[in-house]
């Protein structure tokens, strides 16, 4: 335990990527977490287009009860579909669509919340 098994010692156990010098602690609890399985940060779409967006989630230690993403830095949410629930400590498929921005860019965020409402 004294070198693994460690997370962030923040709030959400949130770090930048690449990001070092923070404090830890041992495993104590799972927050929720979703990621993107069809785009990266440098996907380019033509401007104005849909864009499918597909994922994963996780609620951490409980179930996913909901995934939303924003095509304007998190200025807005859009609830993503959410795929069969397989139980709590698994992950959960979703789907939605997106309008790609002017510039073509889509560097869309993704947030979870879990069942006990913790995101």
């Amino acid at each position: 335990m004294k070198s693994a098994y460690l997370i962030p010692k923040t709030p959400h156990a949130d770090v930048k990527p690449c990001q070092t010098g923070f404090p830890v602690e041992p495993i104590n609890r799972m927050v929720p977490r979703s990621f993107f399985t069809n785009v990266t940060s440098a996907t380019k779409v033509k401007p104005g287009a849909r864009v499918p967006l597909r994922g994963i989630a996780m609620g951490g230690d409980c179930g996913v009860s909901a995934v939303e993403t924003s095509v304007d830095a998190g200025a807005t949410w859009q609830a993503a579909t959410l795929g069969r629930d397989e139980g709590a400590y698994s992950f959960r498929q979703w789907t939605a669509d997106a309008t790609a921005p002017a510039s073509g860019i889509l560097t869309p965020p993704v947030r979870c919340t879990n069942t006990r409402q913790i995101m």
